[in-house]
């Protein structure tokens, strides 16, 4: 009885701390931090009550493949930490990163039956909701006030970057366009318009951000997916609200400002180039070549100054470059195989919408990954993690006989140690970090872990 009671506890504090966390992209909660600085604390905290589950919860276990190559992964991680300039910034980069593996891990339990992955849905769908309403509170703002400023910048609400709101997206329309089928077929009208027209407005801010790169992972993973028949309504429900968004991006950013005189400054989605990723990806690729067995370190890019960005934008090159040529192996495999297990499971007949939602979702965000900072981002990050724990719950592919002690008895303390040393030693200075560059180097803001990315200036 009392360890029924300490589950349904634990339960009802990860869902608690998850909520919280999800909140961080519709308001500040630390009157001091950035968006993304909020995001990271708040995810740091979500990560410590994932890990402290794993003493007490039996959730599926991963099979001895995942778990051989994980633990190769983290192993070739902590030699690479030893290996690089800033060990405390790698110590951090890596606790995250194993934290999240710990994420997957509570989540295929928590989030294991098909009803609580519906309400994950409702809450992907709330936060989808809320940023719409932000967003057009902002554009009635703009004409209101008579500022007439329509830039993307001040337009996108919860973030400190269009590009992190364009990341959450990839959860935000899939999220929307499931929630519209749902009700469509239970018959709430209401609330199926309600988040018909939640998914017209994130749309119409895709369009007004620009992301080419949220434009293309969203067409690769449908035509992926039109191969699933069971699949094709959902390509028509977005296909239905790009069209009606793109009506509404002509009235709104065209019609209008044209007709009261104002001028709008839209990130044009036609435009050419890779907008000098192709110098984070040759930076990252010498750093591999000069270490190429167990990298430079995690994190190690941000140590580098460039003009550009804080991290390499290209997952497979980050883990090379920082994790080193074994790790990045590891890496592949996990993903091949993972992907492979998706595949088989969706083609079995006791996969249900939601499961084909789940996988379009990590699908979105993996090749998003492949041109920005998906995995560094600790909004997008954490829901990319917890998203990989339902589908293993969801699955049988994650069932393993192994014990798993390691795993299990000895690394959760060591990583809760360090975790909370995070929030108990950076953050409280973290502004005063974050100051202290802006005055000395008049650099601008580069984020990796924290809004400041780079470390060692």
């Amino acid at each position: 009885m009392l360890k029924r009671n300490l589950l349904v506890f634990y339960f009802a504090a990860i869902v608690v701390l998850f909520f919280i966390f999800s909140f961080s992209a519709v308001g500040i909660f630390f009157e001091d931090y950035g968006w993304h600085d909020q995001q990271r604390i708040l995810q740091v905290l979500f990560i410590i009550g994932c890990v402290i589950g794993v003493f007490f919860i039996r959730a599926k276990k991963f099979s001895f493949f995942y778990f051989s190559t994980i633990s190769i992964f983290f192993s070739c991680g902590l030699i690479s930490i030893f290996l690089s300039d800033f060990i405390w910034w790698s110590v951090k980069e890596w606790a995250v990163f194993l934290g999240l593996v710990f994420v997957v891990y509570t989540s295929s339990f928590v989030f294991e039956s098909e009803e609580k992955v519906f309400y994950v849905f409702l809450l992907a769908g709330f936060i989808a909701l809320c940023l719409a309403l932000k967003f057009l509170i902002f554009y009635m703002s703009a004409i209101v006030s008579g500022i007439g400023d329509f830039s993307a910048e001040v337009l996108q609400p919860g973030f400190d970057n269009p590009r992190f709101l364009g990341q959450f997206q990839l959860v935000a329309i899939p999220a929307s366009m499931y929630l519209v089928s749902y009700f469509w077929d239970s018959h709430q009208r209401i609330l199926m318009l309600t988040f018909l027209v939640v998914l017209i407005v994130h749309w119409l801010l895709s369009i007004v951000l620009g992301g080419r790169g949220v434009w293309l992972a969203l067409f690769l993973s449908n035509v992926a997916f039109s191969f699933f028949s069971s699949f094709r309504k959902y390509i028509f429900i977005q296909f239905f609200s790009l069209f009606v968004s793109a009506i509404l991006f002509w009235f709104l950013f065209r019609f209008i400002p044209s007709l009261v005189g104002f001028n709008s400054f839209i990130f044009s989605g036609a435009r050419t180039g890779l907008s000098s990723r192709e110098l984070l990806w040759d930076r990252a690729l010498d750093m591999f070549l000069e270490s190429p067995w167990f990298g430079i370190g995690p994190m190690q890019f941000s140590a580098v100054y460039n003009s550009v960005a804080a991290h390499p934008h290209q997952i497979f090159l980050q883990i090379a470059a920082e994790w080193g040529g074994v790790a990045l192996l590891m890496f592949v495999l996990t993903v091949f195989w993972g992907a492979r297990d998706c595949i088989f499971f969706l083609k079995k007949r006791r996969a249900v919408n939601s499961d084909f939602v789940v996988v379009f979702i990590l699908l979105n965000l993996f090749l998003l990954a492949q041109l920005d900072g998906v995995f560094v981002m600790p909004y997008v990050q954490t829901w990319f993690a917890l998203f990989v724990g339902v589908i293993l719950g969801r699955s049988s592919y994650g069932n393993g006989p192994q014990r798993q002690g390691l795993l299990a008895c000895y690394f959760p303390v060591f990583l809760i140690l360090i975790l909370s040393s995070i929030l108990f030693f950076d953050v409280p200075r973290l502004v005063e970090m974050e100051n202290f560059y802006l005055h000395t180097t008049g650099g601008v803001w580069a984020p990796r872990f924290w809004f400041q990315g780079w470390i060692g200036l």
